[in-house]
């Protein structure tokens, strides 16, 4: 296996995960909303309407620092 193919298939793997985050942290910033807006009484934390936007902003950092990572080991390799 060559270091760029190596390389492709980790990047593929962090821009799925940061997908699957995004999504989950989506569905769980929706459903926060909705609970709250509506008043529907199903328990859901209210502070995921200010902390979500939050992880979600960490998240792209950190998929930022791990593609540029992983240039820089496949330009070095």
């Amino acid at each position: 296996m060559s270091a760029q193919s190596h390389v492709e298939r980790q990047r593929r793997a962090v821009k799925g995960i940061f997908l699957l985050f995004i999504t989950l942290l989506g569905l769980f910033w929706l459903a926060t909303a909705l609970d709250t807006a509506l008043g529907l009484g199903l328990g859901w934390d209210r502070q995921a309407l200010w902390a979500a936007p939050l992880m979600a902003l960490f998240g792209f950092v950190l998929r930022l620092v791990c593609l540029s990572f992983l240039t820089f080991v496949e330009r070095n390799y």
